[in-house]
């Protein structure tokens, strides 16, 4: 498994080798929010010292990395 870190569009757009611009355009109203969330559960991992917390947090990225992936995936 990676690390967990926060990503940006441009992560996603090239893990999933999306280069068309209209791809693009009609990808990121749908994921930018998702993608939000995801940094800021990051920030929130980072700064989170109890261990029960940080696995709650950590269960919450990977639902919303699972959720953007699928968005990805549908779009290709």
């Amino acid at each position: 498994m990676e690390p967990i870190q926060q990503k940006g569009i441009e992560y996603f757009f090239e893990k999933y080798n999306i280069q068309d611009p209209d791809k693009k355009a009609a990808i990121l109203p749908r994921v930018t929010h998702i993608i939000y969330d995801y940094n800021m559960l990051v920030v929130s991992l980072e700064k989170e010292l109890e261990h029960y917390k940080r696995e709650q947090i950590i269960r919450d990225i990977q639902e919303l990395e699972q959720g953007i992936d699928a968005i990805f995936q549908d779009s290709l």
